[in-house]
């Protein structure tokens, strides 16, 4: 007989475990020695015989239904054998491997809770993947509906252009006509004061017919001031066409401007970073035109970090690697407004930093050491005042970093530089930088600004950072970045 498959054996060995306790526990009540087991099946005196220790085998009698118990010891898998056959002798050959099956059933069934669980939370997750697509298809929707708003005021400005340009093209025709007709008014005025010219040349020759001559200078006077009174006309109303050419010529610009924006979906007008990244889902890092004075203000280009949880706004870069391509010891008017690449090394503008700052707004402060060792400081409620008020540092309060805290104490104290000092200290002139500056001891951060070619970190000159060596190393790299929401 051939070796039964896995599936049968499984069977077998259930029905088998099945049996075993049932007859177990009708045995242990009725024997405890090695007695007869009466009224029983061949799996019952097997299952008697191996609970217990001391019985090694038995003799099953089929005419009586019963087996006598035998310490008599034979081989395990002869008295298996006997009972079933090769069956029960490939699936148990010893006590031993039924307790290691046993065993083995207990893992798969703690296996198969430990998969029921995990079955679980992938449906759970599941369930969270639906909602999280039902949003993003609502929201795609939505950016849909939009997109066919687009179209049709696209459409719109394309009709208006359109009928601009007809207009224009019949004014420039009225134009051409009187044009025409001006120079043919101003050919008539010159022949007409060619036969003045003549009259009056006559008019001397004739004494006689002084009478004639005045009537007739009379009517061709008069006729002249006819003609100069309508070409004083015409001269009028080519004037007001000239306007109406030029009005519709800056129509036509803007809207032609406003046909660019609407094709360039990278056109974007927003107050900050944040707004791109917020407002117009901008994921992309770079300079961008942003609006800090509000979107009827002046545009400024700014470094737009979309990492870090999205929409910084860098305020400043420096990196001495870039040769020092652009210096930082910059006069008051050149900090107001602003300098440098916004690609590469630049600072916003105090004007800018004011007017983002009024509202809620973070900063974080970056700087690279000599050694090249990255480090920050995080600070909130960052906020600078106008202009008026010398850009005063209103509010910061440092949460967070490895770099340490520079800012706070410089709370309430003016913005300086090397050509205005604000603070009745000469911190501003001597380091040639532009910064919230206290006294020269507490100069910290100019020098992440100052001249490149003088100084190669913060305030080298006066020892300055011994608290806080930090910030003194940052030689290489400095940048500044703020979210306002």
């Amino acid at each position: 007989m051939s070796p039964p498959d896995k599936l049968d054996l499984w069977n077998l060995y259930d029905a088998t475990v099945e049996k075993f306790f049932v007859v177990r526990n009708s045995v242990i009540d009725a024997q405890n020695d090695l007695g007869r087991v009466n009224d029983a099946e061949p799996e019952d005196c097997a299952a008697r015989c191996l609970e217990l220790d001391t019985c090694q085998s038995f003799e099953y009698k089929a005419e009586h239904r019963k087996c006598d118990l035998s310490s008599a010891r034979i081989e395990d898998n002869e008295l298996i054998r006997s009972v079933h056959g090769w069956e029960i002798y490939a699936m148990f050959p010893n006590r031993a491997q039924v307790a290691k099956l046993t065993k083995t059933i207990e893992s798969h069934v703690s296996e198969t809770a430990e998969l029921q669980a995990a079955l679980e939370s992938v449906q759970a997750d599941i369930k969270k993947t639906e909602r999280l697509l039902q949003n993003a298809t609502a929201q795609v929707d939505t950016m849909m509906d939009e997109r066919d708003g687009l179209a049709q005021d696209m459409d719109t400005l394309v009709a208006l252009l359109q009928s601009s340009n007809d207009t224009l093209a019949e004014v420039m025709a009225s134009y051409e006509e009187l044009t025409q007709a001006r120079d043919d008014l101003e050919e008539t005025l010159s022949q007409q004061e060619a036969q003045i010219t003549d009259l009056e040349s006559s008019a001397s020759s004739l004494t006689e017919s002084v009478g004639f001559k005045d009537d007739t200078l009379r009517k061709i006077y008069a006729a002249k001031a006819d003609t100069e009174a309508e070409l004083a006309e015409v001269n009028g109303e080519v004037s007001i066409l000239q306007s109406r050419v030029t009005s519709l010529n800056q129509q036509i610009q803007r809207l032609e401007t406003e046909l660019d924006a609407a094709d360039d979906p990278e056109v974007y007008t927003a107050r900050d970073c944040y707004e791109l990244y917020k407002l117009h889902g901008v994921r992309e890092d770079g300079v961008y035109d942003i609006y800090p004075f509000g979107l009827t203000g002046k545009s400024v280009k700014a470094f737009c970090y979309m990492g870090d949880g999205g929409g910084w706004t860098v305020i400043q870069r420096r990196d001495i690697a870039s040769g020092c391509a652009q210096k930082f010891d910059k006069s008051w008017n050149e900090y107001k407004n602003g300098f440098g690449d916004a690609g590469s090394d630049y600072w916003l503008g105090n004007d800018a930093i004011s007017s983002l700052t009024t509202r809620h707004s973070e900063l974080k402060v970056y700087i690279k050491t000599s050694v090249g060792q990255l480090r920050y400081s995080h600070y909130r409620d960052f906020q600078m005042d106008s202009s008026s008020r010398n850009f005063k540092l209103k509010s910061v309060r440092y949460i967070a970093g490895n770099a340490g805290d520079q800012l706070t104490y410089l709370r309430n104290y003016s913005f300086g530089t090397k050509d205005r000092e604000n603070n009745n200290n000469r911190c501003s002139s001597t380091q040639n930088g532009g910064f919230w500056f206290k006294t020269t001891r507490y100069c910290a951060k100019s020098g992440w600004w100052g001249s490149c070619s003088r100084y190669q970190y913060s305030c080298s000159t006066t020892n300055v950072n011994a608290r806080t060596p930090s910030w003194s190393q940052a030689s290489n790299w400095s940048l500044m970045r703020i979210r306002t929401q």
